[in-house]
């Protein structure tokens, strides 16, 4: 069934219609693994700043005793 608008073609696009939710699910997919990935990487920083930090304080007090 035709559409009637002088803006638009006749028919709708079902090809560009899912290409674009295709993309666009793969945009989500892919946020929400990069989102898990970097929220990895900042808890294993979080333990190597600490255990750096560790180190640290127990290099001083060894040299200071």
């Amino acid at each position: 069934m035709p559409i009637n608008v002088d803006s638009l073609s006749s028919y709708p696009d079902f090809f560009a219609l899912g290409v674009t939710l295709i993309f666009s699910g793969d945009k989500i997919f892919f946020s929400i693994n990069l989102i898990k990935s970097h929220n990895m990487f900042l808890v294993n920083e979080m333990i190597l700043i600490e255990l750096y930090k560790t180190h640290i304080f127990l290099l001083i007090c060894y040299t200071i005793a």
